[in-house]
């Protein structure tokens, strides 16, 4: 599954490269083709990543000449996010450039196949997300270069507490 889905990620890598667009970078234009005007922290918890992330990719598509900053009309704290004349066009260039990927992944599999195969993929990501995973911090590590996982200070073959309850 791992190889499967880092070559469906590159192959819609390198398409969206072709029109100045970086992986992740079209889950924010989805979002503000839907609504301009959004704030980076809106953006950031529509697309499920963590707001220093959103800042880093919206800095980028301002730079590449997709989105542009204005000030927001409610909040002098914050700003509002707005789709440039290039971004706006590539709402209708980006789901063609994606869904050639997508046929070029799915290449010689008939209708029924198709089908079936998108049915598993919704029971994977139904499971995946029925129990999301926690999140842990790294092990520190000591001076020497082992983790410092025990409670000695020596390290624990899982850096990971198991979970409670």
């Amino acid at each position: 599954m791992a190889r499967v889905s880092r070559a469906l990620k590159t192959s819609a890598e390198v398409a969206l490269e072709g029109h100045g667009v970086h992986a992740g970078q079209q889950f924010i234009l989805e979002r503000l083709w839907e609504r301009e005007g959004q704030t980076v922290g809106e953006l950031a918890e529509a697309v499920g990543v963590e707001g220093p992330t959103a800042v880093r990719a919206v800095q980028r598509m301002e730079a590449a000449g997709l989105v542009r900053r204005r000030d927001h009309p409610t909040d002098g704290r914050q700003v509002a996010i707005h789709l440039t004349k290039e971004g706006s066009r590539l709402r209708k260039e980006l789901p063609r450039v994606l869904d050639q990927v997508e046929e070029r992944a799915l290449k010689g599999l008939s209708s029924a196949e198709r089908h079936h195969l998108l049915q598993l993929l919704e029971r994977l990501g139904a499971n995946v997300r029925s129990r999301p995973a926690r999140r842990s911090r790294p092990p520190r590590m000591s001076r020497r270069g082992g983790s410092k996982g025990g409670p000695t200070g020596s390290p624990t073959r899982c850096s990971r507490a198991p979970p409670s309850g």
